[in-house]
């Protein structure tokens, strides 16, 4: 999500067509929730196919709930896309959003609970980064794949991610802009 639509915004902005889009009678809020509800279904159709190859192909054993799993794919989602949506005001052209996107994907992939478990880390860097978005993400859905867990039983992840859901809404609200200034 972050990746996809840093992307697409930052091109959309040198070529003029987020400008042509402000004179056309499609509303702001159309044109955001499209580019959203496009990237929601290619995350969980992704999720999907990764999901069938592993069980199919390697054997894996899922014991939780594919809707809750879903689910939280849909949340990390909007996330990441709201993340996006912030961070493409900052890249001024497609070369500058790879390392901006970069800058925030990077650190959470290896130090997010995804890579490396947090429990490996020094004391002092597990304080900071059991509060990543990534590391909530990852372990809600470590915990529903692996061991069942309900809503109930991954409440803590899922107040993490309401969190970092409101901080990246908030940032993607103040930090998006149609246009270059």
């Amino acid at each position: 999500g972050l990746f996809s639509i840093i992307f697409v915004i930052v091109s959309y902005k040198k070529t003029g067509v987020m400008r042509r889009l402000l004179i056309t009678p499609i509303k702001s809020y159309q044109f955001i929730g499209g580019q959203v509800v496009t990237r929601l279904v290619v995350s969980i159709l992704q999720v999907v196919v990764i999901l069938m190859l592993a069980i199919l192909a390697f054997g894996v054993k899922m014991v939780g709930s594919y809707f809750l799993l879903a689910f939280l794919v849909f949340w990390g989602s909007i996330i990441f896309l709201a993340l996006g949506f912030a961070l493409s005001s900052f890249a001024k052209s497609e070369e500058a959003a790879a390392p901006i996107a970069n800058v925030i994907a990077m650190p959470q992939m290896f130090l997010g609970n995804v890579f490396f478990p947090v429990e490996s880390m020094p004391d002092w860097l597990q304080g900071i980064v059991k509060y990543l978005p990534l590391n909530y993400l990852a372990d809600a859905l470590r915990k529903v794949m692996n061991q069942g867990a309900s809503l109930v039983d991954i409440k803590n992840d899922l107040y993490g991610l309401i969190a970092w859901s409101v901080i990246c809404v908030a940032l993607a609200i103040v930090f998006f802009r149609w246009q270059e200034e």
